[in-house]
């Protein structure tokens, strides 16, 4: 076996996780490879510090409850993204009906202008007697 293969096998000989074949070649490499032998020290002193720091680490009790309160604030911008949404619907409701009733103003006052002689028939449809009109007060008062 070479020295590549047993360097990345290393993390695996450690834990065991090898077929027995493949563990007794490694052991065997290992005793014959100065090299290898020191990179299985070095790792397994890493390995250890890490299960010492692993250990003397103590879990607080009330950490995932720090957690949740924390994270607890994030649902609160939901409600305003919903209230920005009615405002915007709101505002292209208001604006539709803006453009829809200035087109059916146009539509009017153009169907509306009318000569003189409509607005006469106007009047008299709404005041039927001469001695009633309108335009008579006006014209008499001048």
């Amino acid at each position: 076996m070479n020295c590549r293969t047993v360097n990345t096998n290393l993390s695996s000989f450690i834990d065991g996780n090898l077929p027995f074949e493949a563990q007794q070649e490694i052991a065997i490499h290992l005793n014959s490879c100065s090299q290898c032998k020191y990179k299985l020290l070095d790792l397994k002193r890493v390995l250890e510090e890490v299960e010492i720091e692993k250990n003397e680490l103590n879990a607080n009790p009330f950490l995932a409850q720090k957690i949740w309160s924390m994270a607890e604030p994030m649902v609160a911008p939901i409600i305003p993204l919903r209230a920005k949404t009615i405002v915007t619907i709101a505002a292209a409701g208001l604006a539709i009906g803006l453009i829809i009733g200035s087109l059916t103003n146009n539509f009017n006052s153009n169907s509306i202008q009318g000569s003189d002689q409509t607005w006469e028939q106007l009047a008299e449809d709404y005041f039927p007697s001469e001695n009633l009109s309108p335009y008579d007060n006006i014209s008499n008062n001048q």
